[in-house]
């Protein structure tokens, strides 16, 4: 293999040189010469990434494998410095040699996230894995033998793609050679607004990229995986969620979903505002037959739910982890995977949020090995065929025929990861069985509230009726009264002017009596004067005095009868007057009640209306409830043949 950068300088190994890297400027990169099987180029954010790619196919197109990933920082390739910080933006280079390889294949295949890359969800899950699996079919035929003993995939993904895990579903469901997968997903700037990777000049940020990498005889790999978390005694239920879109809403809490800040807030002791930074030092992590694979936190949002970096599932328990020493914890394990063992030539793929939760620490890590190291930032690790976060997955491949247990090794992983997709519909469907047992309770009592419902409906229907009769008896009977009020009032006016027209003849009766009364005196005093004429008369006027007498008797008679009269015609007036006053009063009372009786009758016609509608609701909600109660019926039975049909599924 041979590589130059310069007119005048061309580097010629003196041995075989089986891996090499190196960093390169851009400016520099337009006069490389190259001479390789294949070259993963790692572009950080900060450089023009289709220029870059359009250098790279001008300059090196006689190598037949060339990819190139956005990063989120670079790693390796420095003495130590490992995470090259504080160095200037240069692009790093990975060459694989036709020493250690003798076949290498890329497919690019469509993750098919357009909709999730707008928010949105076109189609459903089982139907998105069904599609991609189609495209893995499709255009993944790699033509040479693949071999867990011998053969790797390096899966890379762009970094926004949120599809990582439904494209390994389908991959590994897929009828297409497999074996160890390794990789990640591209990095880029940290606004989340690009994260590409491109494939022979071809720049996507939907496509995968799968690379099948065949080793020489007398060469083996070996994949290491680290993270520097441990599981705590708090763990969740995962409730509603959006696989899609990487969003849990709730947890399952005592058979009842809560939102997830709620729960985490209260496991916490602090409000929402305050939570992000309760949770510093801690993430989330699923666990595997004893191993856990990291989830982590992405934003926590206003309507209480949160959203992770990687997809979760209803029914999955989520464990809360908390980190420990990351350099100590990295090393360690290392060299726990090594067993005594030197590598030729290392790939890294490590999480962004080791290198920005970890600043404080990346200076006093020096390096990881002293072979060639190439690597990046990314958004995601892939390793055991499942996506993670906040790993550390490494390709190592060493000199030396693999060990025996290495195919073993991968059916037990590919076995596992099987079974882990399997345990996910299982969680499912059993937490569905907790919620619909917990349904089934709820619904006993609401068929016992209901029940009570109808019987109290019934009697209110019932007695609706009821007084809508005695309604309608009262209005009448106060028509009636109405009636009668007016007639009597009719009388009233009658005798008021009765009384009146008594009242005028009884004043012309007294004035007639008055006349004859002043009649009679003065007869009264004729016939005194005539007495006293006769008496001056003698004997020839006693004749006249006897008249004069009986004219005087009579004219007293009249005068005491006319005051008789006038007495019985004071009583008369006093009680015309009397009359005339209760009849006056007959009439301002009537009046009245007249008004009375026409508010009462208004307030009893809106009665008996609101009466009818009571009624009519009353007989309405019993039809309303008697429909609730056959639903429920038919939910009931549902939720029991589906606990039937889970059983049968558990026990097949």
């Amino acid at each position: 293999m041979f590589f130059k950068w310069s007119k005048n300088r061309q580097l010629e190994p003196s041995a075989p040189t089986r891996t090499t890297n190196f960093f390169i400027s851009q400016q520099e990169l337009a006069h490389l010469k190259i001479e390789a099987m294949a070259l993963i180029a790692f572009v950080p954010a900060s450089i023009d990434f289709k220029a870059t790619v359009d250098t790279l196919e001008r300059q090196c197109a006689n190598v037949r494998v060339r990819l190139a990933l956005q990063t989120a920082g670079q790693i390796g390739c420095n003495p130590n410095n490992l995470y090259n910080l504080n160095c200037p933006d240069q692009i790093l280079i990975h060459l694989l040699s036709p020493d250690l390889f003798v076949a290498i294949e890329t497919f690019m295949v469509d993750t098919l996230c357009a909709d999730l890359q707008r928010g949105e969800i076109s189609m459903d899950l089982d139907t998105r894995k069904h599609k991609i699996k189609e495209q893995i079919e499709q255009h993944v035929r790699p033509s040479m033998h693949v071999g867990p003993s011998d053969t790797f995939i390096l899966s890379y993904f762009p970094g926004l793609t949120s599809s990582e895990s439904f494209f390994l579903e389908g991959l590994i469901s897929s009828n297409v050679p497999l074996s160890n997968l390794v990789g990640g997903s591209a990095g880029g700037k940290l606004d989340f607004k690009e994260s590409l990777l491109s494939f022979n000049g071809q720049i996507s940020g939907q496509k995968a990229v799968l690379t099948y990498c065949k080793l020489r005889p007398g060469y083996h790999y070996d994949i290491f995986t680290t993270h520097n978390f441990a599981k705590t005694s708090t763990s969740f239920i995962i409730g509603e969620c959006i696989p899609e879109l990487r969003q849990v809403k709730s947890f399952l809490i005592n058979k009842e979903l809560v939102s997830a800040a709620d729960v985490l807030c209260a496991h916490f002791k602090c409000s929402q505002e305050e939570l992000t930074q309760a949770l510093v030092g801690y993430t989330f992590a699923v666990e595997m037959y004893g191993q856990i694979f990291v989830r982590s936190v992405g934003t926590i949002n206003a309507d209480k739910s949160i959203t992770f970096f990687c997809d979760l599932y209803f029914g999955e328990r989520l464990f809360l982890v908390k980190s420990g020493n990351f350099v100590q914890d990295t090393q360690q394990a290392y060299t726990k995977f090594l067993r005594g063992r030197k590598p030729l030539s290392i790939l890294l793929n490590d999480c962004i949020l080791r290198r920005l939760n970890n600043q404080t620490a990346l200076d006093q890590f020096k390096e990881l090995d002293n072979c060639p190291i190439s690597g990046f930032s990314t958004f995601g690790e892939i390793s055991f065929s499942l996506h993670q976060n906040q790993t550390l997955t490494a390709l190592c491949i060493f000199k030396g025929e693999p060990d025996k247990v290495a195919p073993r090794n991968f059916f037990t992983h590919f076995r596992d990861t099987l079974l882990h997709y399997e345990r996910i519909k299982s969680n499912r469907l059993k937490a569905n069985v907790v919620i619909k047992n917990t349904l089934l309770e709820q619904y006993a009592g609401y068929n016992q509230i209901m029940s009570t419902n109808q019987t109290h409906l019934r009697d209110i229907a019932t007695k609706a009726t009821a007084n809508n009769e005695y309604v309608r008896t009262v209005r009448q009977e106060a028509l009636k009264l109405h009636d009668s009020m007016s007639s009597l009032k009719e009388l009233s006016a009658t005798l008021s002017h009765t009384v009146d027209t008594i009242n005028q003849h009884t004043i012309e009766v007294s004035e007639a009596l008055q006349k004859i009364d002043r009649v009679s005196y003065q007869t009264n005093l004729l016939a005194l004067n005539a007495s006293i004429e006769a008496a001056r008369a003698g004997s020839h006027g006693r004749g006249f005095a006897v008249v004069a007498d009986e004219v005087g008797n009579l004219a007293n008679g009249v005068q005491q009868r006319l005051e008789e009269i006038q007495s019985t015609f004071a009583s008369m007036g006093k009680a015309v007057k009397n009359i005339e006053n209760a009849a006056k009063a007959v009439l301002n009372a009537s009046d009245e009640n007249n008004a009375s009786l026409d508010s009462l009758h208004g307030a009893m016609t809106s009665l008996e209306t609101q009466s009818q509608e009571m009624e009519k609701i009353a007989q309405q909600s019993l039809v309303d409830l008697a429909h609730v109660q056959e639903q429920i019926e038919d939910v009931k039975t549902n939720i029991q043949q589906n606990q039937e049909l889970v059983k049968k599924l558990h026990l097949s």
